[in-house]
């Protein structure tokens, strides 16, 4: 049997009306033509589908789409969507009800959320063509998460995923496991996604994919099995956006036999409004453009597996490059006063090292940093 996995999909206010009419041929280019050769096409809503709003209070953006926008969805065959996203709450319990029921009426497979936390934690188990297929699905805890058996994303337990999986491999499952976490725009796995993902192949994943960070990321191979930190966009306009590797994605093409992978391929796919801005839809990469663009991910890629410090290195350079972003975010302070303190960094004198030194014990501390979640999810009443 032939698998097709593709990143998130998100209509935006360009592409809607093809959305709404079906019309998968505009929305997906000659993409239409391998997901119509797959048995199984797997993407990430990235958003709730909702015909009233009901916004939820949250950190960044809010994203919705009317039901009918599952047309277009339904149309060019994708039939199975990955619900365990950050987004999928983005309109409380009623916002994911509705997507639920949508999702029904088209006929579309869907895990990683649900009503509840036991149905959202439940993989999908298909038999296509006598393989057996799981789907599992995690992502990071943020504001879309199922909380003390409340509706919402399967959130990352990894108790959870070794009693999953353990019954999957006794029956003999090909195992897909979608993460939904990492860095958003940042190539590299984080240093603990990397060790988590690895974890997930240790116990049992067949193969590992990283959605979330909308960027194409490297791709690491541990003993036949395949992690990929990273797929990119698949159908998310980001007009007018001029950071190149959002406009970009990647495919993965599965064929499996005998529940056994038996061949993996990639096709990077390019939104059209990166060189047309009154144009829509995306199509596969060809010949240069392609080379190169897959050329890059195996030149990182081979530098992340060569250099066992590299994601360790390369984190720390990130993440101090946001270091006056996060004291104003500690700080509380707004937008503006952010963006100021990002480039005139104020803060940098009201922080003493005491300071400092508490705000590392909480981060770094589960319990304390459990005490601040509850604190703070208490204080916002969610």
């Amino acid at each position: 049997m032939r698998i097709l996995i593709g990143g998130d999909i998100n209509p935006s206010q360009r592409d809607l009306e093809y959305f709404i009419n079906g019309k998968s041929n505009t929305i997906f280019g000659n993409t239409s033509e391998i997901i119509s050769s797959s048995d199984l096409i797997i993407a990430n809503l990235e958003t709730p589908l909702i015909n009233t709003k009901s916004p939820i209070n949250k950190s960044g953006p809010i994203h919705s789409a009317p039901q009918e926008a599952i047309a277009g969805i339904k149309q060019s065959g994708i039939n199975f969507l990955n619900l365990s996203n950050n987004h999928i709450l983005d309109h409380g319990y009623a916002g994911l009800e509705s997507t639920i029921k949508t999702l029904d009426r088209a006929g579309i497979n869907y895990g990683g959320a649900g009503m509840d936390g036991e149905k959202s934690s439940e993989p999908k188990k298909l038999k296509i063509k006598n393989q057996r297929i799981a789907i599992l699905s995690y992502c990071e805890h943020e504001f879309s998460v199922s909380r003390n058996n409340y509706p919402g994303a399967n959130g990352l337990d990894i108790i959870d995923f070794l009693d999953k999986i353990k019954h999957l491999k006794e029956h003999n499952f090909y195992t897909i496991l979608l993460f939904h976490g990492g860095k958003e725009h940042y190539m590299l796995p984080t240093p603990n996604q990397k060790k988590t993902c690895e974890f997930f192949i240790r116990y049992g994943a067949d193969i590992v994919v990283c959605q979330h960070s909308h960027i194409s990321g490297v791709i690491n191979e541990i003993d036949s099995k395949h992690i990929i930190y990273g797929q990119g966009n698949f159908v998310f306009d980001p007009y007018p956006k001029i950071s190149e590797w959002l406009y970009k994605g990647l495919l993965i093409e599965l064929i499996i036999k005998e529940n056994q992978l038996e061949k993996i391929d990639y096709h990077p796919i390019i939104h059209n409004s990166f060189k047309d801005k009154n144009n829509i839809g995306i199509n596969l990469m060809q010949d240069d453009e392609k080379n190169v663009f897959l050329n890059n991910i195996k030149s990182v890629s081979k530098e992340f597996i060569d250099d066992p410090e590299m994601v360790y290195k390369s984190w720390e350079q990130f993440s101090v490059k946001h270091k006056n972003l996060f004291y104003s975010i500690f700080n509380g302070n707004g937008k503006i006063l952010r963006k100021i303190n990002q480039y005139l960094p104020y803060l940098n004198f009201t922080y003493s090292k005491e300071s400092k030194t508490i705000l590392k014990n909480i981060i770094t501390c589960e319990t304390h940093l459990e005490m601040a979640r509850t604190i703070l999810d208490k204080d916002l009443d969610v």
